[in-house]
């Protein structure tokens, strides 16, 4: 299958290494809004133009599209728009590094990025446009919702519930049973022992909503 990249950024370049442990995918380039970028390569791989340029491609046989970027509006809003304008026409895949662990009863929806090292344990739940990054662990019965994203070494004990658009940053840790709220954000390095609402900043350790956020 024909893929595309969304996203020639450093997540770009980490997806485009997962990519290249699958020989069913045959990556034919990047997409990225940055025109400084478009013509030249990434890795050896051209980024062909913005998002319009999408168009094109489909035309010409590209059935794939992952979108890597690491901001969680924004790989939302992408997802948004592919949906809108190209449904039926191409898909969102998955991207599963070959050392990643995930349980045969853990459900992945698409658009996912599960990189290397990462663990993702029983009955796991992972919703669309998630990124489970670089050795990040998601023990049993977890549910992760849509456009979230788990930074490198994350830690999330059994039956955490991470809501949409919420992002744990590097290191951080969270015990058993809690729920972080939409679109919060959780600090690097953090340890959190109770729940944290919707749209705040929580650091530390253990962690205290340091700000709202819009």
């Amino acid at each position: 299958m024909k893929i595309v990249i969304m996203g020639a950024g450093g997540h770009g370049r980490v997806v485009l290494d997962i990519l290249q442990h699958h020989p069913e995918f045959k990556v034919i380039g990047f997409l990225d809004s940055d025109k400084k970028l478009h013509g030249k390569n990434v890795d050896g791989i051209p980024v062909l133009g913005g998002f319009s340029f999408l168009s094109v491609l489909i035309k010409k046989g590209t059935r794939g599209i992952i979108i890597a970027i690491g901001d969680n509006q924004a790989r939302a809003d992408f997802a948004r728009r592919i949906k809108r304008k190209y449904k039926g026409k191409i898909e969102l895949i998955n991207a599963i590094h070959p050392t990643a662990t995930i349980a045969k009863n853990a459900c992945l929806g698409k658009g996912v990025v599960v990189a290397a090292g990462a663990i993702i344990c029983a009955h796991a739940k992972i919703g669309n446009n998630v990124v489970v990054n670089t050795g990040a662990i998601v023990e049993h019965e977890n549910i992760i919702e849509d456009n979230v994203h788990l930074s490198p070494g994350v830690r999330l004990a059994g039956r955490v519930r991470i809501k949409k658009g919420a992002h744990i940053g590097i290191g951080s840790t969270i015990i058993e049973m809690l729920t972080i709220g939409e679109n919060s954000i959780v600090g690097a390095g953090s340890v959190v022992i109770k729940d944290i609402s919707s749209n705040v900043t929580a650091v530390g350790i253990p962690t205290k909503v340091i700000k709202k956020r819009r």
